[in-house]
């Protein structure tokens, strides 16, 4: 039996590219590959329905994709949304607990500009409006900088911050 291949288109901001373009898909670039997936019938599905794909639970066709949004960015949810409602597409959003509704701290060091990240109440009417939420820590580290405590930590705290907020259960994470 041949592996199975199932491609994640994995985002992480959907708007003006500006001085971003390396982060940055335009609006415009976006509705014309969800309209790809859609022309060339590709089955778009949320992470628990790949899982019980995997899992043998459901049958597996070809052109199976996800679609996942690292980090929770304002104008990811203003673009995208609508265009992954007109499609029916599910995806999921992957969040940072502990800068809900501030910026991208993380990428400001490195000259990426500001951008605002979504608040809790937007993370709640994404919940509200079918796409799924996953962690993505607390704060944005690296990783592998930190010991083994910070980094469980990082990763234990977003979930179960996340999972308190929204109420909610997490069942994926993101590594950043």
């Amino acid at each position: 039996m041949l592996p199975v291949r199932i491609p994640m288109l994995m985002y992480h901001r959907i708007g003006d590219t500006g001085r971003d373009r390396r982060y940055t898909v335009a609006p415009e670039n976006f509705r014309r590959q969800m309209a790809y997936l859609r022309d060339h019938n590709y089955r778009v599905v949320n992470l628990a329905a790949l899982l019980r794909l995997l899992n043998g639970e459901e049958s597996l066709t070809a052109n199976v994709t996800v679609i996942t949004f690292d980090d929770g960015f304002q104008d990811t949810v203003d673009h995208a949304c609508p265009i992954l409602s007109e499609f029916h597409f599910p995806a999921t959003f992957f969040i940072i607990s502990s800068l809900m509704g501030h910026t991208n701290r993380w990428m400001q060091d490195a000259g990426y500009p500001a951008a605002r990240l979504i608040d809790w109440e937007q993370a709640r009417n994404l919940d509200a409006d079918g796409f799924s939420i996953g962690s993505h820590t607390a704060t944005h580290p690296i990783l592998p900088e930190l010991d083994d405590d910070a980094a469980k930590a990082e990763i234990r705290d977003s979930k179960w911050r996340i999972e308190d907020h929204l109420s909610i259960p997490v069942h994926f994470f993101a590594y950043p």
